[in-house]
């Protein structure tokens, strides 16, 4: 059974995809070690060079970096296992979807909590910073206009 009809976004999640499905029938859990997720890399790699320029891209990274990763002179990060839809899960040694493991799941919104701090209000009672201050005008006097003149 072929999941391709429903994904037709990243080639690499679509193996995953695939494989996951394929466990599953089986009644296994696919949990990849780095080696199954480099080859899963290695299969999606676009032919050409502008492909594997703009998949690069997608997954927010260099295409050095993807080299590296491929290679094995890296690991996966942030974009790469977000297009993969996988985790690393520490414990177990492995990779697991986050869809279906808990402590995958756990473990992705730690990582996108640190990628995705909110950012610093500033508060009334606080004095307005230099910077913002001069970047809005805020407190700045404006020019006045003359009763009878027009803007």
């Amino acid at each position: 059974m072929s999941n391709r009809h429903l994904l037709r976004c990243d080639p690499a999640r679509r193996l995953v995809m695939q494989a996951l499905t394929r466990a599953h029938a089986r009644g296994e859990d696919y949990e990849p070690d780095i080696g199954a997720v480099r080859a899963i890399l290695r299969r999606a790699l676009p032919k050409s060079p502008v492909g594997v320029v703009r998949w690069t891209l997608q997954l927010g990274c260099t295409p050095e970096h993807l080299q590296d990763v491929i290679d094995g002179r890296g690991d996966p990060d942030d974009g790469i296992l977000d297009a993969l839809g996988l985790e690393w899960v520490p414990s177990r040694g492995v990779y697991a979807d986050p869809l279906h493991d808990r402590e995958a799941r756990v473990l992705q919104q730690e990582r996108w909590a640190e990628q995705l701090r909110r950012s610093r209000r500033i508060e009334r009672s606080a004095p307005i910073p230099d910077s913002v201050r001069n970047m809005f005008a805020i407190g700045v006097g404006v020019p006045k206009l003359k009763p009878n003149e027009e803007k």
